[in-house]
Order: structure tokens, then sequence, then C-alpha cells
């Protein structure tokens, strides 16, 4: 009954800012950030376990700095949004890193929404869990500007990981794909229109 007093337009950010980066980095460091209760911190302790050779930057409050890490985690004992750091610390985080990991437990409820569109306008290629309540499952495509794994299973995120790694054509179409999705559909400047045109 009420519906026509309902507007909806998705989260934006500042793509002027989360500007992407000028080259692909040679390396092998992987980022996750979060510390909302949908994210799965187990699973992203035991993939790095899995994965020795690539270095983990991990960015959150949820993990105790006293858990037993493996050698290849650097635990940044923060989150995104605190004044802890700054976001220019954040943007380099996603400049220096190879591809931002964020595996979620399922729900209804979405999650990582603004550390995906802040990765992905960096040009940083994003892996997340495929859940029933991703933020946007028309407009994302997978292997195409992002990428979706089916559950949390360590051998499913190292084959998506090491196919990411081992293909720079294939790394250099999701990176500009992603970046031209958020310009597209989650500009901060299309949702600025949107409220002056409401106002």
């Amino acid at each position: 009954f009420f519906k026509k007093k309902f507007k909806f337009f998705p989260f934006c950010i500042d793509i002027n800012f989360w500007t992407k980066k000028t080259e692909v980095k040679e390396n092998k460091e992987l980022l996750f950030i979060g510390n909302d209760g949908q994210r799965d911190y187990k699973f992203i302790i035991d993939l790095a376990r899995s994965m020795p050779d690539f270095n983990f930057n991990i960015v959150t409050t949820k993990i105790d700095k006293n858990e037993k890490l493996s050698d290849n985690v650097k635990l940044i004992g923060g989150s995104w949004n605190n004044t802890k750091y700054s976001d220019e610390f954040i943007k380099n985080l996603y400049h220096d890193s190879l591809i931002t990991l964020i595996p979620l437990k399922n729900s209804l409820q979405p999650s990582g929404q603004s550390v995906g569109l802040q990765s992905m306008s960096c040009g940083t290629p994003v892996i997340i869990t495929k859940t029933d309540g991703f933020w946007d499952p028309e407009i994302f495509r997978n292997n195409n500007n992002i990428l979706f794994a089916t559950d949390n299973d360590p051998e499913v995120w190292r084959k998506i990981i090491n196919k990411l790694t081992n293909d720079r054509k294939f790394y250099r179409e999701v990176s500009s794909n992603a970046r031209k999705i958020v310009e597209e559909k989650y500009n901060l400047e299309g949702f600025n229109s949107f409220l002056s045109n409401l106002i």
C-alpha cells in the first residue's frame, strides 16, 4: 500500500578517493578487512595456514592477538571504519594487495559491501562467499567483475586465488570490470544526484 513512498538507491562510495592502482604489483599479499558478525574469522586463519606461500594481512579486532597464527599472517588490530587507521592507510592496503578476501557465513544479511566496493574501485579483485544475502546478485557476475566462492572450503578458495594469480590477463580483466561496475552503479556522485532530485 505504501510502496510508492519508498525510493531505493544502493550504497555508494567516492570513486575519486578510492582510485584504481596504477599497476598490478608482482606480490603475494592477500587482504582481509572486517569486524562484523557475518565474517568467517576461523576460515581466514585456516586458509592462511593452508597457503604458506602467500602473505595474509588481516585487519580486524575480532581475532585475539594471542591467537596462534601461521608465520604468513600479519594481524593489524583495528577496523576499517574507526579512527585508528585513516582512509589513506586503508587505500594503500588495497593498492598493495593482490586480492581482497571476504569469507562470510551464510546469512540473509548483506555483509562485506563497503570493503568489496572500495577494493574493486581500487582495482583489487575481490573473492567473496556467495551467500543468500549477497547485496546485488543481478549486477555482479562471477569471473567477470567479482569472484564467488561457493563455500568456505580452503581448496575452493585456493583454486580461485591460483586462477587469479596465474593468469595475468584474467586478473587484469576482472580488475578492470570491477572498477567499471563501481563507476557505473555505485558512484557517490550518482547518489548525490539521486538525493538532489528527491529534494
